[in-house]
């Protein structure tokens, strides 16, 4: 069984802010095939915060070359 200790925002593995976990159910068996960190609050608003730059970022992107 595979276990993530990490939450991948921004391009980057983090450390989540909770400690608890998930197990992840395989469809077709019923079994844990899996288990990834439980992201709490404030995981959940630094992934939105990187999100939101990035579409910052690409819409800038796309103004810029924009033909005039």
């Amino acid at each position: 069984m595979k276990t993530y200790e990490h939450l991948y925002i921004d391009g980057k593995w983090l450390t989540p802010c909770g400690t608890g976990s998930i197990d992840v159910i395989d469809s077709a068996t019923a079994q844990i095939m899996g288990r990834i960190p439980e992201g709490i609050e404030a995981d959940a608003e630094t992934a939105i915060i990187a999100a939101h730059v990035a579409f910052e970022y690409k819409a800038m992107q796309l103004a810029v070359n924009k033909p005039a």
